[in-house]
């Protein structure tokens, strides 16, 4: 009914509730907590249903030193790849041998390029087929000009290692994708990619199987109106 911003409201009314009263402030100011009462009102929250589908999410351990510039070279690229590849499956089956439905890789600071580097898109792909599920993973796309305009996008593979979708992250990090102006003039970004990343420009909901899946990139679930857009 009112989204994460009413959610957020109410939490933040009980949590200055609290405060007033360790404060010992009058009680005729805690009258506007009334508003609470409004909790009630809501509709009952549906039942919990057990999933039948399993997700397995990958989070890997980069010491912030390797992705210094001039620190990450091919071999470690491989190296990474190699881990990551080992955590989606011989890793992973040790603590659950079901075969996932879903793979999803983080938004990791790695230089991948699926679309330029051939021996990379191999690798997915091969990797996506040895998965037998889907496997949505980070990439960095450039759109063609004169000069370079790195996208940050998510891009989802099948299960037998076909691209079926790509979504570029609209919501972009002040400071960490691009630099705003004025500051843009005497201040560089936190990331290793020449150039600021652009915007994306349209919302991508990728079919698979019988689920829709809408990706929003790491700092977009904090704007609602956004995440919005994939469940509209």
């Amino acid at each position: 009914v009112a989204g994460i911003y009413g959610l957020s409201f109410a939490l933040a009314m009980m949590n200055v509730a609290l405060a007033m009263v360790v404060l010992r402030r009058p009680r005729r100011q805690l009258a506007w907590l009334g508003l609470l009462l409004a909790l009630c009102l809501l509709p009952a929250l549906p039942d919990q249903v057990e999933g039948r589908q399993t997700a397995r999410l990958l989070q890997p351990n980069i010491h912030p030193d390797e992705l210094k510039s001039g620190h990450w070279t091919a071999e470690r690229q491989a190296r990474h790849l190699r881990r990551m590849a080992f955590l989606s499956t011989e890793g992973a089956a040790a603590l659950d041998p079901a075969r996932p439905d879903l793979v999803i890789w983080p938004e990791y600071p790695v230089p991948a390029y699926y679309s330029r580097d051939p021996s990379f898109r191999n690798y997915m792909k091969n990797l996506s087929a040895r998965l037998g599920a889907p496997l949505i993973f980070n990439s960095i796309q450039v759109l063609p000009g004169a000069q370079p305009r790195p996208l940050n996008s998510a891009m989802t593979l099948d299960a037998r290692g076909t691209l079926v979708s790509q979504y570029d992250k609209i919501f972009l990090v002040p400071f960490g994708e691009f630099v705003p102006w004025p500051f843009s003039l005497f201040i560089d970004k936190v990331t290793m990619v020449a150039g600021d990343f652009v915007p994306g420009e349209r919302v991508v909901v990728t079919s698979l199987d019988e689920h829709r899946i809408g990706t929003f990139i790491c700092y977009e679930s904090v704007f609602a109106r956004g995440v919005r857009e994939f469940a509209r």
